[in-house]
């Protein structure tokens, strides 16, 4: 399943949930593996699926709960993706567990159920 975002181009939503589910799987391993590619490819999809979500989160009306629910999370995002990424691997582990949080809220706004 593919969702359309507003600029045109197609997100592989069956490859952003991979990736969440990998990082799931990933943060519940003992000892501390290397989550720097799962962290690239999670703010990957996350860069991606922000047009489409902001395209739907226009839509929302303004002022609603939902409406602030949603720039509050697309604001946190935009400052999470704004930062170098993790070189320590506490950080790694806590920027991995919320990009894949946010990923999957990013698809559940535009509506890329299964």
């Amino acid at each position: 399943m593919t969702a359309a975002p507003s600029t045109g181009t197609p997100v592989d939503v069956e490859a952003v949930r991979t990736a969440i589910e990998r990082a799931q799987e990933t943060l519940a391993l003992p000892g501390r593996p290397d989550l720097a590619p799962l962290e690239a490819e999670l703010r990957a999809h996350a860069e991606a699926l922000l047009p489409a979500a902001e395209a739907a989160g226009a839509e929302l009306w303004h002022d609603s709960l939902e409406w602030w629910q949603f720039q509050s999370r697309v604001s946190l995002l935009r400052g999470v993706l704004a930062k170098p990424r993790a070189v320590d691997p506490l950080t790694a582990h806590i920027q991995v567990s919320h990009l894949a949080a946010d990923c999957t809220a990013l698809l559940d706004h535009i509506g890329a159920k299964q």
